[in-house]
């Protein structure tokens, strides 16, 4: 049998380096892919809840308030629109900077209020000029897709709201309670996006929950690819020629 010219002969440097980079690129593919699951079970939990009958939020209920179990669930509301608007800064639609037009409503009958997702629009040419958002005075019916806000970024600079115009101000983050604390309201713990076939609303193209699927498990082959070509390398630069005899 001939005696191979080749020996592998790894540093301890390299060594290290190696076990520490391969598993840990390995485990942020693990991640990603748990993560598509976690997507694949959201968008099942989605199609069956969203094809339900509509829960009349205007019927009082223990349910009305709990937020999971309205979570991804179709509901209808009667009432009218508050004068006031919350402009959730930092919205991009098809490469365009904008806002998402958050008015509250307060349900007809009880003095419960709800804040309900209009919908996006630009901020246009002048950050600074307050943006013409027509609300409608009169009641009216609504339906909509309850969702549990997500949990507030990282706030940037300065997260203080900012009064653009009375009854409308600039948030870098929707924050309930300290929005019902501040106006005294019973504020139910979810936000209504509204349909786009409903009246008084903006631009509605609303994310399917649980899509992006498939640009998880995207990251996650370029992360094992990534562990892969960390392991090919260690092994590239540690083999060495035998010096002959």
């Amino acid at each position: 049998m001939a005696e191979s010219r080749w020996e592998f002969r790894p540093g301890v440097a390299g060594t290290v380096a190696a076990l520490i980079a391969a598993p840990l690129l390995a485990a942020l593919g693990f991640w990603q892919l748990d993560r598509a699951a976690q997507k694949e079970d959201m968008h099942r939990e989605f199609l069956a809840l969203s094809k339900a009958e509509p829960v009349d939020l205007n019927r009082a209920s223990p349910s009305r308030a709990d937020a999971q179990a309205l979570r991804f669930r179709r509901v209808r509301l009667r009432g009218q629109f508050l004068p006031a608007t919350f402009l959730l800064d930092n919205q991009v639609h098809e490469g365009s900077a904008g806002y998402d037009v958050y008015t509250a409503f307060r349900l007809e009958g009880d003095e419960t209020v709800v804040l309900v997702n209009r919908g996006w629009i630009p901020i246009g040419s002048d950050r600074a000029q307050a943006p013409m958002i027509a609300t409608p005075a009169e009641t009216l019916d609504l339906e909509g897709l309850a969702r549990i806000p997500s949990a507030p970024p990282l706030a940037l600079g300065n997260a203080s709201p900012e009064q653009l115009a009375p009854g409308l101000m600039r948030v870098q983050r929707i924050e309930a309670p300290a929005i019902a604390a501040e106006h005294r309201w019973r504020l139910l713990p979810y936000e209504i996006r509204l349909d786009p076939q409903a009246p008084a609303g903006f631009l509605r193209d609303w994310p399917i929950p649980g899509s992006g699927r498939e640009r998880h498990v995207g990251y996650a082959l370029q992360w094992f690819a990534m562990a892969g070509v960390v392991v090919i390398l260690f092994v590239y630069f540690n083999l060495r020629r035998k010096k002959a005899a």
